[in-house]
């Protein structure tokens, strides 16, 4: 009988899932600093990068974790829906610019 090794796949997206939801936060609230132009394209651009390269690799780990035999699929799914839940209010809120 074969023993399946453990996988931390659900581990690395639930982490990889906060930092989505950290980095979307910080892209909010660097509009509200008083800063320069300058400044805030920088924070800008590095918070939305950071979510946006986050939130892929949240979602290849907790399809990863969800497909693997002995990896926890609570945590997979916990992940998914860190990385899921912020983008589908920025994608409503996309959405709703255009509509007004």
């Amino acid at each position: 009988m074969q023993t399946f090794r453990r996988t931390y796949f659900g581990v690395a997206a639930l982490s990889l899932g906060a930092l989505c939801v950290l980095s979307l936060l910080a892209n909010v609230s660097s509009s509200q600093l008083d800063i320069s132009r300058e400044t805030f394209n920088r924070l800008n651009n590095l918070t939305a990068l950071l979510y946006c390269g986050s939130t892929q690799a949240t979602l290849v780990l907790g399809v990863l974790g969800l497909t693997r035999k002995n990896d926890s699929k609570g945590l997979s799914w916990l992940g998914l829906a860190l990385a899921a839940i912020p983008f589908l209010f920025v994608f409503g809120g996309f959405v709703l610019s255009f509509l007004s």
